[in-house]
């Protein structure tokens, strides 16, 4: 554990009124060897309301930490407090997010984590860790990004492909097609010419008398 380390609990709601994102310090003090995880511990979350936690819970726990590293004497706490609020670590397995020193090893100290309903939204990436981005600090960087739903564009859907075929017109469509020239036919090559000639013959024929759909119709015949 790094007794040294300033953590940051911070909640990021989704949503919520005029868009407040409240943040509660939770660093370590070296001079008291207990954690100052009380406020989280303490938080009431609405599980209706999307939530992300994230910050350096400075915190060993055998749920997210390395396989060398004791867990800390609150860590089930922690745990229990996240599986009774629904919350899920999105960190990938087995990354360190502090990088250690000469009397540390490497441990998993930053966490993100996403509330079961912020999953459901769909919303939001996995969880990416680097020490590059991290501004030359010993705790690496956890990124991960947000599409709002106003960012989704609805699509006109594709047209289905096939005509809805009018009876009345059969007449009409019989002529036109007897009209077009048959390829001659005296090879294999010759024969698979024919038969994609044959597949366009008949879209040209349909695409002068019938109409396409971008939904079934009921009422009629799908080629």
């Amino acid at each position: 554990m790094n007794p040294s380390a300033s953590s940051i609990f911070t909640t990021v709601p989704t949503t919520g009124p005029q868009g407040r994102v409240p943040t509660s310090d939770v660093s370590p003090s070296p001079s008291r060897p207990r954690h100052t995880l009380q406020p989280l511990l303490d938080y009431k979350k609405d599980p209706s309301f999307p939530t992300i936690l994230c910050g350096d819970f400075n915190t060993h726990c055998r749920l997210w930490s390395l396989p060398r590293a004791t867990p800390s004497p609150w860590a089930a706490r922690l745990e229990d407090w996240f599986d009774d609020n629904n919350f899920l670590v999105m960190n990938p397995p087995g990354v360190p997010t502090w990088h250690g020193r000469q009397d540390h090893f490497p441990s998993v100290l930053d966490l993100v984590l996403y509330h079961e309903v912020v999953l459901i939204s769909d919303q939001f990436s996995e969880v990416s860790i680097s020490f590059s981005d991290s501004a030359g600090s010993d705790h690496a960087a956890l990124s991960f990004s947000w599409t709002p739903l106003t960012a989704f564009v609805s699509l006109p859907p594709d047209p289905l492909p096939g005509y809805v075929v009018d009876d009345d017109l059969r007449e009409s469509w019989e002529l036109a097609f007897a009209a077009i020239p048959s390829p001659a036919v005296s090879d294999l090559d010759s024969l698979c010419i024919a038969a994609d000639r044959l597949l366009t013959d008949i879209s040209a024929v349909c695409d002068t008398l019938f109409k396409r759909r971008s939904r079934p119709d009921a009422r009629g015949v799908r080629w």
